[in-house]
């Protein structure tokens, strides 16, 4: 499996990992427990198991220092060992297939220079591999027969990604492929001597080829020239001569797909499953003839079991009803997932193969702080109405005992990417604030991913301000249906999600009475300039080029700071390389030197997040007093 960094930070802010079922108290109302008890009720993450039988899983963790680390799995949970110990916790984990190593990344205070380390199982000892000051070592993907992978970084040309192969025997790389763009490999055949390679293009669109390294030919496969689709998840088939991935180039969605090595034949696998949603990853078996697929379905995830080895007959995986699943891997006699939903919080579990009559053995118990989990709220999925007469989706969290036509105190939260997609993940804070008398909507407005490309690609460049008015509606809805009112309405939002709470208070300087931009993007131009130079060239076919200085100027609140009415909580990370900490700097002085209201937080040891609990309880707690002293105060 690949190396990705971690997407779910935010969403899933987490704790103790605990041996036994966690009940730290014995009170039973939603009331007696603070902001810090909800933070820290953690997750487990994904669970991997080697050839050799070690099989490990990762957790945040407070008692490993409040930052992600990597546990050994026992099946006397008393034996649970902590294999990382790394100050700045792991950014990223993987494991050979044999068991016998695992590679992990470790940034510096956010910085996402991330390097590599190299655990040895048999000698329990780590060893730094890669790291370079300024460069990023990421893409990392095992060779399936040998003790080695395939990688990518950007140490010749900080813009460019190339591939490389790492011989753990040897202890050290060669590069396998350069090129201009951001390359990286999704599988490789069993000699390593063919690879899927894939170029990013933008958020919206990549290229899949085939290299064959011993004659160094790069052959493009699949993308048609002026036609723009994404390519997922691609495994070469058990006999090496087909290619099975995710795509949505025949349709709106994601769909599977098998392609013909030798032929070129292209064919589609149960598009019945994808006329309306897309399949977001695929899973599979070492042997490559078992599959799970994960449909996404309105930002809710279906699993569906399938493959060669059934000829490809379909069945549901819902082994503990409607939530969130993930896979984490199969072997040849089990399936390990993760399951989450509003009022569980994420767990590891595995089930046999044959599923069926089975119940999931839970493999880890999350310590859920003594805090009542079944009182928490399941949200509703709404839509409403926007400007132009688009149909925006929603999630709706309403407080447990709110009544009907109320007028409550109400915040808008602002997904981030903007290609991301908000999903009714397991949310802390969301319940935190719940159950004081908030209430939530997190709208997945035009742009978002899960609904097809065609409206992805509804807010691109010019577009931009289309989106800002779907938040606007989201507000009108709500004022409209009696929930809420000016004078009660909040907005938060972070990366991209602060941006458009700029773009809000700015564009409707009298809607909200409380703001909250974290690492958000204020002034397009800096941004563009200064964000890492790998990134500009994807940003740019989103928000438009630096040669249209005209356009981003006109979309950038800095330029109509002075419309500012809200008072703003401005929170940023001092590392952070994807939207610099001088787009909260420009916005922090503008509205002093204007009289405006604005508090900031700027975390010297964080980048475009905050991975620290002391950081994140700090924020956190911040984040209530903000919204209790600006909304409530009114209510």
């Amino acid at each position: 499996m690949r190396l990705f960094s971690t997407a779910l930070l935010w969403f899933m802010m987490a704790g103790i990992i605990s041996c036994e079922t966690g009940n730290s108290g014995n009170k039973n109302s939603l009331l007696d427990h603070d902001i810090d008890e909800f933070l820290k009720i953690p997750y487990s993450g994904s669970f991997k198991e080697g050839l050799n039988g070690f099989r490990i899983y990762n957790t945040w963790s407070t008692k490993s220092g409040g930052v992600v680390q990597v546990y050994e799995w026992h099946p006397d949970r008393s034996k649970h060992r902590q294999v990382s110990r790394f100050k700045e916790g792991v950014d990223r984990r993987t494991m050979s297939p044999s068991g016998k190593y695992l590679v992990v990344g470790i940034d510096k205070g956010g910085n996402e220079d991330t390097g590599l380390w190299l655990y040895e199982r048999d000698k329990d000892k780590w060893r730094k591999i890669l790291s370079k000051k300024n460069t990023r070592y990421s893409g990392v993907d095992w060779h399936r027969t040998k003790e080695g992978f395939f990688y990518s970084s950007n140490e010749a040309n900080p813009k460019h990604f190339d591939i490389y192969y790492y011989d753990i025997q040897k202890g050290q790389s060669e590069k396998v492929f350069g090129g201009k763009g951001i390359y990286y490999v999704s599988d490789s055949t069993k000699d390593g001597e063919l690879l899927i390679v894939k170029r990013m293009i933008s958020n919206e669109e990549n290229r899949p080829f085939l290299y064959l390294r011993k004659t160094k030919s790069m052959r493009p496969i699949l993308w048609k020239k002026g036609k723009k689709s994404k390519y997922r998840s691609m495994f070469f088939s058990d006999n090496e001569k087909e290619i099975y991935y995710t795509s949505n180039e025949f349709s709106e969605y994601m769909g599977l797909t098998s392609y013909h090595i030798e032929s070129g034949r292209i064919k589609q696998i149960h598009p019945e499953l994808t006329r309306k949603w897309s399949i977001e990853g695929i899973a599979s078996d070492r042997s490559r003839t078992f599959y799970t697929l994960v449909l996404n379905e309105g930002g809710l995830n279906k699993i569906y079991v399938t493959g060669p080895a059934n000829n490809w007959k379909i069945k549901l995986f819902q082994p503990l009803g409607e939530g969130m699943y993930g896979i984490s891997q199969i072997t040849k006699d089990l399936i390990y997932f993760t399951y989450q939903s509003a009022r569980a919080t994420q767990d590891s579990y595995s089930v046999p193969r044959n599923f069926e009559g089975y119940k999931p053995v839970k493999l880890t118990n999350s310590d859920t702080q003594g805090i009542p989990l079944e009182r928490f709220n399941t949200p509703k999925l709404i839509h409403y109405q926007s400007f132009d007469g688009l149909m925006i989706p929603a999630f709706l969290y309403l407080p447990p005992d709110y009544k009907a036509k109320t007028r409550i105190p109400f915040i808008i939260h602002a997904h981030g990417g903007p290609e991301s997609q908000f999903k009714p993940y397991f949310n802390r804070h969301f319940q935190y604030l719940n159950s004081r008398g908030y209430g939530v909507i997190a709208p997945n407005v035009r742009g978002s991913s899960g609904y097809g490309k065609g409206y992805m690609a509804l807010d691109n460049y010019k577009k931009r301000n289309d989106s800002v008015k779907d938040y606007y509606h989201a507000a009108k809805w709500l004022i409209d249906n009696d929930y809420s009112k000016k004078g009660l309405l909040g907005v938060k939002g972070s990366s991209y999600g602060g941006y458009m709470v700029m773009a809000l208070i700015t564009g409707y300087p009298d809607l909200f009475s409380a703001a909250i931009n974290k690492v958000g993007i204020v002034n397009f131009v800096s941004f563009l300039k200064k964000t890492k130079s790998y990134r500009r060239a994807i940003r740019e076919k989103e928000y438009g080029p630096l040669t249209d200085i005209a356009f981003l100027k006109s979309i950038s609140p800095i330029h109509t700071i002075d419309r500012v009415k809200t008072p703003l909580f401005v929170v940023h990370g001092e590392n952070d390389p994807r939207v610099p900490v001088g787009e909260a700097r420009q916005v922090i002085s503008a509205l002093k030197k204007s009289g405006g209201t604005v508090e900031s937080l700027i975390f010297p040891d964080e980048g475009h997040s905050a991975a620290k609990l002391e950081n994140r309880l700090i924020y956190y707690r911040k984040m209530v007093k903000w919204f209790d002293q600006h909304l409530k105060k009114k209510n």
